[in-house]
């Protein structure tokens, strides 16, 4: 169970840093995607232009981030059951047995 919930863990901790890491990068556009048009609304064509350059920075960015990231696009977990184990259990008739104690009191 300790290594099931270590593994789980590890996985669940994955996903958690790739939806954060995906979210931020989304803000970061849409921050960007305001401040191009805010821009443009004012007529200044030197903002415009750096402020592109950082939404293709960060366009790139993000698409080396999904490329990289989409490789693994499922994980499963799965037990495998220990041969030696299975072998040992067949042979029991039991796990165990039940004792019956009975205790005789005497009454004064």
């Amino acid at each position: 169970m300790k290594e099931l919930d270590d593994k789980f863990t590890r996985l669940k901790t994955s996903v958690m840093t790739d939806a954060d890491n995906c979210s931020k990068l989304k803000n970061e556009l849409k921050r960007l995607r305001s401040s191009i048009h805010n821009i443009v609304d004012k007529g200044k064509a030197e903002l415009t232009f750096i402020a592109s350059k950082k939404c293709l920075v960060n366009i790139k960015l993000s698409d080396t981030y999904l490329k990289k990231n989409s490789v693994q696009v499922e994980s499963s977990l799965t037990f495998l059951a220990d041969s030696d184990v299975q072998q040992n259990l067949s042979k029991l008739s039991g796990l165990g047995r039940i004792v019956l104690s009975i205790i005789k009191l005497s009454v004064l």
